[in-house]
């Protein structure tokens, strides 16, 4: 009888017991940086992959380089390509994320390893791992990338999934770079 009621003890004050996170909003912003560098993520430093889409329905595909006021900077093969806005119907961004597939499957197959300990109940145990293990790598497989489309005339949004969102800087813009056009 002690020991039902010092379960429900124990859990009521787990209950009772709030663990605040501060908001985003009282965070604030950060604070200036002073010559030193800041680790974090690795940046992104290539383009995102992209799909041009013509008015005449011709297709190219290559890195997202840079978005000028006069074309789309596209890296096919090496070498850059310059596509005229005004031949541009539509633009696709794909957009893809680093996978936690592999931890997901690690913890699933340590867990259901571990419910040898629990006896008769691995009966019941073992299936959850397994069929939760299973519908997480699933749904972390299917996540793993999107699309975003963007319409002509939206290049301000989307020069943020450009290699160069500020622009193509000069050095690339030697008379070496190949013309392209959607048509």
């Amino acid at each position: 009888m002690k020991l039902p009621l010092l379960l429900l003890a124990s859990l009521a004050i787990a209950c009772a017991s709030v663990v605040s996170h501060p908001r985003l909003d009282d965070v604030g912003p950060p604070p200036p940086l002073r010559g030193e560098s800041v680790v974090s993520d690795e940046p992104r430093v290539w383009g995102h992959q992209a799909v041009v889409y013509g008015f005449d329905g011709h297709e190219l595909h290559g890195e997202l380089q840079a978005i000028a006021a006069d074309g789309l900077w596209l890296n096919r093969g090496g070498t850059p390509h310059k596509v005229a806005l005004h031949d541009i119907a539509y633009v696709e961004v794909v957009l893809e994320r680093d996978s936690n597939l592999g931890t997901i499957i690690g913890v699933g197959v340590g867990g259901t390893l571990s419910t040898v300990t629990h006896g008769f109940f691995l009966v019941i145990t073992a299936p959850v791992w397994v069929l939760s293990t299973t519908g997480l790598a699933i749904a972390e497989g299917v996540s793993a990338s999107s699309t975003l489309a963007f319409d002509a005339g939206d290049w301000w949004t989307m020069r943020h999934y450009a290699r160069f969102p500020q622009g193509m800087p000069p050095a690339n813009a030697l008379p070496v770079v190949v013309t392209a056009t959607a048509r």
